[in-house]
């Protein structure tokens, strides 16, 4: 059996980040501020109409977590 280790190579950084708060605060409108962000929507936000336009032109992505799994 052969090792399947690799060459290292130089990869394209990207920023990871977790953003909470009391409601009303600016998460969402932070968060979609970011060149293609993928928002995972733990409070149902990106919801209204202003952010599914925004997210839309900028290409980013959405994803509806309303429940914690263990």
């Amino acid at each position: 059996m052969s090792l399947r280790g690799k060459k290292p190579t130089d990869i394209q950084k990207r920023l990871k980040a977790l953003f909470y708060g009391a409601s009303s605060v600016g998460k969402t409108t932070a968060v979609i501020n970011f060149p293609c962000p993928y928002l995972i929507d733990t409070e149902r936000g990106a919801e209204n109409t202003q952010y599914v336009k925004i997210l839309e032109k900028i290409m980013g992505l959405s994803f509806k977590q309303l429940t914690w799994m263990n």
